[in-house]
């Protein structure tokens, strides 16, 4: 209200007869053009806590993990699942509360094609508070393809990892785990019987991925670094944590120089017959 009483909300239409704000139109951006450099905020930003980082999708490598020829690059951000690095630990039952069995697939591709095909193999062990295996049943690979009264199962086993997708696969009943198995660790081995001195640099793009089994959600994928496995014939891959009623995801990517799977059985109270070079 102004010095004589009276009420100055509208003093722009009584000094101009219409309101000056009718003049304020907005600026056309239709050739406008943002330059790769400018800054914004989106609605999602707005609405963060200071400091707070928003998960950025991470294009799918190019290379024969997926099949890109023809699809929209804005269709390979894999905005589905998570990519984890050595060294994340992943909340697998945040990330699916109705997570209750699921695939664990490993794939990869040879580099030559002009040489013998390389057998890689993906076996599990079973582990309790100890991190040691109970029972021989515990260890889940080619001899003994199915545990814990088929809550585990091997799935395929793959001679040379040709084609795409996984190249072998194992069934997890989450429910059907005994109790008293606290960790599953996932490896990757050579079977090398002839002594070839096959190693990891022998291939490439490989990746361990855990998919949703009554959905077919894939949930996460690591990719298996290149430079810090090619020397070995034997890795610890991942494993899965047993928090509660939780389980993570433990990406490892920890080798072993020679000996293929036994030097890893060895070390979860177990024995094989296979010895690689």
């Amino acid at each position: 209200m102004n010095d004589d009483g009276k009420d100055n909300k509208n003093e722009g239409l009584d000094r101009f007869g219409y309101d000056p704000l009718d003049d304020i139109k907005p600026i056309d951006t239709s050739d406008y053009e943002r330059s790769k450099d400018d800054t914004y905020l989106t609605p999602v930003d707005l609405g963060m806590e200071p400091g707070q980082k928003r998960r950025v999708e991470k294009a799918a490598p190019q290379s024969s993990l997926e099949k890109t020829e023809g699809l929209d690059p804005k269709d390979l951000t894999h905005e589905k699942y998570d990519l984890v690095h050595k060294g994340d630990y992943f909340n697998l039952t945040a990330r699916d509360h109705a997570l209750r069995s699921i695939i664990v697939g490993a794939g990869w591709e040879q580099r030559s094609i002009e040489r013998d095909p390389i057998d890689l193999d993906l076996s599990c062990f079973l582990l309790d508070k100890t991190d040691m295996t109970r029972v021989d049943e515990d260890f889940i690979f080619y001899n003994n393809p199915t545990g814990c009264d088929g809550a585990v199962k091997l799935l395929e086993d793959s001679r040379g990892g040709a084609g795409e997708g996984d190249d072998e696969r194992l069934f997890l009943d989450l429910n059907g785990v005994p109790f008293e198995i606290m960790k599953i660790v996932f490896s990757i081995s050579i079977y090398d019987q002839a002594m070839k001195g096959d190693n990891f640099g022998d291939v490439r793009d490989m990746y361990l991925r855990i998919v949703n089994y009554e959905t077919d959600e894939e949930l996460v994928r690591f990719i298996l670094p290149v430079g810090e496995i090619e020397n070995g014939n034997g890795m610890y891959c991942a494993a899965m944590v047993r928090e509660g009623p939780q389980w993570f995801f433990q990406p490892l990517a920890e080798t072993v120089p020679h000996g293929g799977l036994s030097p890893i059985a060895r070390k979860y109270g177990l024995l094989i017959a296979e010895d690689t070079g």
